[in-house]
Parts: structure tokens; sequence; C-alpha cells
């Protein structure tokens, strides 16, 4: 009888080469509405935009300035803090409201462009 024919084992182990990673996919950036209403500010943004001017002018760079004005609000209680408080209701109730009128007017824009465009 011949011989049967013995498989080779091969001693070396071909590794793969490391796969690229995958590329990344360009996520768009989501384009603001210019007739949206824009945010409201909180106590802070408030604060530190009325007291920014005054520290900067201690020649601090942005960033020590920013640590400055948030030292600045941590130690402060409650009632220096009222004021501005006060202002980030207001501007809380005035987001609210404009933003119930832009979503009003959105949805009629809507039906508008649809009966349009049955036309």
């Amino acid at each position: 009888m011949p011989k049967a024919k013995s498989a080779k084992v091969s001693t070396k182990t071909k590794t793969k080469a490391p796969s690229p990673p995958p590329a990344k996919v360009a996520r768009r950036k989501k384009v603001r509405d210019p007739k949206a209403p824009k945010k409201a500010s909180s106590a802070y943004v408030f604060f530190s935009n009325e007291k920014r001017t005054v520290v900067s002018r201690t020649g601090l760079s942005f960033v020590d300035t920013s640590k400055e004005l948030g030292r600045m609000w941590r130690s402060m209680d409650t009632a220096q803090k009222a004021p501005y408080e006060a202002l980030a209701k207001a501007d809380k109730a005035r987001y609210a409201k404009e933003k119930a009128a832009y979503a009003g007017g959105e949805a009629g824009n809507d039906d508008d462009e649809e009966e349009e465009s049955d036309g």
C-alpha cells in the first residue's frame, strides 16, 4: 500500500496585519434656525457678565478670570445671589414665552408649505 501523505504543520504562525481603525464619519453640524429664541441665561451668567470687566482689568488671562469669577460666585451667600437669580427667573419666563410662540408659528408654517406644494 502506498504511504499516506502527512500534512505538514507550519511552525510559523501567520499573523494578520492590524486592521486600520474605521474611518470616522463626519457629522453634519445642526443648523440653528436664526428665528429661534435664544436660550435662557443662568444666574451665574448674569453675574459673570456684570463682574467680568472688573476682574479682567486686573490683567488676568481668560482662564484665570473665569476661575476668579467662579471663586467669587461660590463665596457669595444666597442673599447676594438673589438679584441674579431674579434675572435668571425672568429670562427663563421670557424664553418659555418666546419658545411657545415660535413652536406655534412653526407648526402653522409647515401646514402652509404642504398646501402650496399640493397645488
